[in-house]
């Protein structure tokens, strides 16, 4: 059985997840003088512009958008902005053998583009 303790003293409770905020490919206006050469124009994060369409292998939550009413989360005040508890998730195993082939899976097929503007890693642990 793999250890699954952090620092010693903490222990790993359930599956690591990793979420992923992304906004949309036309949420920023480019100049006229540009339009022929830019295609895609992706601007800071805010709610109203989140991307909620599937995206990269399209199967499964990590290709598929949650609000943050289904995946029970809740805001993040971050420095630039706060980000809604919604996105896209993959969780990542119990095991690092199980974590390492889920996070090959998504670098492979380019789950963080330029359309992402915010990683979370959320986890439980117990301290006793």
């Amino acid at each position: 059985m793999e250890d699954r303790n952090v620092l010693y003293e903490n222990r790993l409770l359930g599956s690591p997840r990793l979420r992923q905020l992304r906004v949309r490919n036309d949420s920023c206006v480019v100049h006229d003088d540009f339009k022929s050469s830019i295609s895609e124009c992706y601007d800071v994060y805010s709610p109203q512009i989140e991307d909620t369409r599937p995206f990269g292998l399209i199967n499964g939550t990590a290709w598929t958008y949650s609000t943050e009413r289904e995946l029970g989360g809740s805001s993040h005040w971050g420095l630039l902005s706060t980000y809604s508890g919604a996105g896209s998730y993959a969780d990542l195993g119990t095991s690092s053998e199980q974590s390492k082939a889920v996070m090959k899976v998504l670098k492979e097929n380019l789950w963080i583009s330029r359309a992402t503007r915010a990683v979370f890693l959320d986890f439980t642990v117990y301290n006793a």
